[in-house]
């Protein structure tokens, strides 16, 4: 224990009291487990996600773009975080030939552009959407 911080040995010791040992890969942006969150860096700044999709789509195999979830825009517009399942970590980290953009794993989320979807980002990301999925 004197190797840790006064609070990252309790913390472990908590872990360790409750039986949560088990450390699984959580997503920065939902908090769901099994997902990591990404980034993508742009030059400048840029109209929206449509951009963003379209450059993902143009870098990253289709599956890999399609299992994307909450896609969310960066306060600076230059580039936008989102979430993908871990056993898409290799593709995107090694397939990644986009021509615009530096793609990165995030430990710690910038300052996001916050609108009022963004309750529902992982919705949309399936079509749903507003209203159930009609609107």
């Amino acid at each position: 224990l004197e190797e840790y911080a006064p609070e990252e040995a309790l913390a472990a010791a908590l872990a360790q009291i409750s039986g949560h040992t088990d450390i699984k890969q959580r997503s920065l942006l939902s908090s769901q487990p099994g997902f990591t969150t990404w980034a993508i860096k742009l030059d400048r700044p840029c109209a929206g996600k449509a951009v963003v999709r379209r450059l993902l789509a143009s870098g990253l195999d289709p599956n890999v773009v399609g299992a994307m979830r909450g896609l969310t825009m960066f306060e600076d517009m230059t580039g936008a975080a989102f979430d993908m399942p871990v056993e898409f970590n290799d593709a995107v980290e090694n397939d990644w030939t986009g021509i615009k953009g530096d793609m990165e794993r995030l430990d710690e989320l910038p300052p996001l552009k916050m609108d009022m979807n963004n309750r529902n980002n992982y919705d949309n990301n399936r079509g749903g959407g507003g209203r159930n999925g009609y609107g």
